[in-house]
């Protein structure tokens, strides 16, 4: 009998699925703040200033918005503290571009993961980004895209539900129909 020590990647890929295998059947979807704007367009509401992330890092980080809710075991009890932070995270231009998108399709996706841990002073920290990106291949006509709803396919979510780590990512490509022909 051989024993095979998995390294790198492989290792990430087991322990995931051994953590997340017994949750994954009938999981309720993270919530995905559909709101945010793609591909790390700035507006008031979604700022991206301060990056927390140098300028040549492939994944940019701007600074979190900052939740708290203070909530108590009992009369007698010490107050716990959970903290959010929710952080809008989009991919450089670079490699934004270095994405394969199929001639004249446009790929959407919108995201969200949660990890929620004990804090070390007691009550949980959340760590909770969502994204959206929106990727067009060559000859492709977003504005096209974004009046012909009908032609957008909605692809199989990826949704991961266990106490700590929570996934939410729902694809969807739009291929013109005169692509189709």
């Amino acid at each position: 009998m051989r024993l095979r020590i998995v390294t790198g990647i492989g290792a990430s890929c087991v322990a995931i699925a051994v953590l997340v295998a017994p949750a994954i059947a009938g999981a309720q979807p993270l919530p995905i703040d559909r709101h945010v704007p793609p591909n790390g367009v700035s507006t008031p509401e979604y700022p991206r200033t301060p990056l927390l992330t140098p300028p040549a890092s492939p994944i940019q980080v701007p600074a979190p918005r900052i939740s708290i809710i203070h909530g108590t075991a009992g009369q007698n009890a010490p107050t716990t503290l959970h903290r959010t932070y929710i952080y809008y995270p989009y991919i450089s231009p670079a490699v934004h571009n270095a994405i394969p998108v199929p001639r004249g399709a446009v790929l959407d996706a919108s995201g969200a993961i949660a990890v929620t841990l004990p804090a070390p002073a007691g009550g949980t920290v959340t760590l909770n980004p969502n994204g959206h990106c929106i990727f067009s291949g060559d000859d492709a006509d977003e504005a096209d895209a974004a009046a012909h709803p009908e032609q957008w396919i909605s692809t199989p979510a990826v949704v991961v539900d266990t106490p700590v780590f929570q996934v939410h990512i729902a694809p969807r490509v739009w291929i013109p129909h005169r692509l189709g022909h």
